[in-house]
């Protein structure tokens, strides 16, 4: 080889290292702000970050290998989930709130993407799911709906408590 091809050589895995650095840092930050998981085209899930072994209990060896039947909480009717499928098989963007079931019984809520990525055919071979917590926000909004009703009612006996007394 010559210089010049040397040079090039060079230069190519410089940038290819600094292509590399730059991916590891953004997954580190994914990784610190977002609960992570990855699968293949079935399903199966072949990566999970920390985030999502701390809200689901599980370790990342029960959950590698497994699909997110795992985690479903039986909340969300069998459609939800089927038109989540047909949505990401299409290789569109999905976009949701989904209450999970932790391995000790107690229920989580996720904000949810799931990116499909696209093969040269434009099929997908793998999903990233990208989700951050929301439960507390989910259980806040359950109580100040039960509030709410409970005020509706309070209103409704107080008028007919004076509607009663008026006759």
């Amino acid at each position: 080889m010559n210089i010049e091809g040397d040079i090039s050589l060079v230069r190519l895995s410089e940038a290819l290292d600094k292509s590399e650095a730059e991916l590891e840092t953004q997954k580190f930050a994914l990784d610190q702000a977002s609960i992570v998981a990855i699968t293949d085209a079935r399903g199966i899930i072949r990566y999970v970050n920390q985030k999502f072994c701390e809200i689901s209990g599980y370790s990342r060896h029960e959950l590698v290998g497994q699909t997110h039947r795992l985690v479903n909480s039986g909340h969300h009717p069998h459609t939800f989930f089927s038109e989540m499928w047909s949505t990401i098989s299409r290789g569109r963007v999905w976009k949701g709130e989904i209450k999970n079931r932790a391995k000790n019984g107690s229920y989580y809520w996720v904000d949810t993407t799931i990116v499909p990525f696209l093969n040269h055919k434009g099929r997908p071979y793998q999903y990233v799911a990208i989700r951050n917590d929301i439960t507390t926000r989910k259980e806040t909004q359950a109580l100040l709906e039960e509030e709410r009703a409970r005020l509706v009612h309070s209103e409704k006996m107080a008028s007919l408590g004076i509607m009663a007394a008026g006759v």
